[in-house]
């Protein structure tokens, strides 16, 4: 494993030290540093030894290691419903996460017919598997009865309620906070909010926190409430259409994806009429401004977090939970131009 390191520090032109504590995935690190190290430790096909790094753990913790080396991925977003790239991407990171430290990944469906909580901890018993992530559900206030101590586990964003789990998330308020202000810098003060009041509880949440934030200090005049209405709401495009003639809005943020097409069809123009962000971007680059929630970032931190407490033999339910949130990034595109 030293000669692995020594090769990926001597290419990437940093040292030993700084290629094993990226790969352990401690923070403070250079972004770009971090990115060239995990592109060269992929290329160098790279693979942490399991079974070293759960003997070495158990010297250090002076008990036995409950060790497996796989991850059970627990997929929980409805049957027959097509797969966001957002979550491709969540399962991507989680997929990279695990490859760096010699783990596999098996994928298990909560939702899928005759499954229960207890059927699926019988099955991943039964495959020797000792942690698991939980991907996010739905809707959020999810409450499972499910005996976890035997497991690592963790939970991807608050929607699960019970039991409480760590968790890694992304932070909806820096991501909200992002895009105020970029559309602050380019000379916009109206800005508009369009919420799904069906979307995870928690995340909806943050996103109106960081929306009254960002309209701190703006006139009385320049303060557009914000709008929530579902995308399979029939009536959107009427409930649309008579916000904007009142509160005339100079910005649009949105989760939405139907935004744009909604916008296109009631006669607005983008961005000659009015500009856009969206807050659910799946790549880096693209036409569209906004925000990419950073969702591959998300599973490799999941990823390392479950194996983390696997080999250091803190499993079941925390009593103190702790939660990692991750920094989207802002992705420049055409649909927020200057305007002066």
């Amino acid at each position: 494993m030293s000669s692995s390191l020594e090769l990926i520090a001597q290419k990437a032109g940093v040292s030993k030290m700084t290629v094993s504590r990226i790969l352990r995935n401690f923070p403070n690190h250079n972004p770009e540093t971090r990115e060239k190290v995990l592109k060269i430790a992929a290329e160098l096909n790279y693979r942490k030894n399991p079974l070293i790094t759960a003997l070495m753990t158990t010297l250090r913790h002076k008990r036995p290691a409950n060790f497996r080396t796989a991850i059970a991925l627990i997929q929980c977003d409805p049957l027959r419903k097509h797969t966001q790239q957002n979550r491709l991407n969540l399962r991507n990171g989680i997929q990279i996460g695990a490859d760096l430290q010699g783990f596999e990944v098996e994928t298990f469906r909560i939702n899928e017919a005759g499954m229960t909580p207890e059927r699926l901890v019988q099955m991943i018993t039964s495959r020797g598997i000792g942690c698991m992530i939980f991907e996010p559900f739905p809707r959020g206030n999810i409450q499972l009865d499910i005996n976890l101590e035997p497991f690592s586990a963790i939970s991807v964003s608050a929607s699960l309620k019970t039991p409480r789990l760590n968790r890694v998330e992304v932070d909806h308020i820096s991501g909200f906070g992002l895009a105020v202000e970029k559309l602050k810098e380019r000379g916009y003060n109206r800005f508009g909010f369009l919420a799904d009041p069906l979307s995870l509880t928690s995340n909806e949440d943050r996103r109106r926190a960081a929306f009254l934030l960002g309209q701190d200090g703006l006139l009385a005049k320049d303060k557009v409430p914000q709008l929530s209405f579902s995308p399979e709401d029939s009536q959107r495009k009427p409930i649309l259409e008579k916000w904007l003639k009142k509160y005339q809005p100079e910005v649009i943020i949105s989760s939405l994806d139907s935004t744009i097409t909604d916008l296109n069809e009631l006669g607005y123009s983008i961005p000659d009429d009015l500009g856009y962000i969206h807050l659910g971007l799946s790549d880096n680059t693209g036409p569209i401004s906004g925000v990419n929630p950073n969702w591959l970032e998300v599973g490799i931190s999941a990823a390392n977090q479950a194996i983390e407490t696997l080999v250091t033999n803190n499993t079941g339910t925390p009593l103190f939970p702790r939660h990692t949130y991750i920094q989207p990034i802002w992705v420049e595109g055409e649909t927020l131009p200057q305007r002066f």
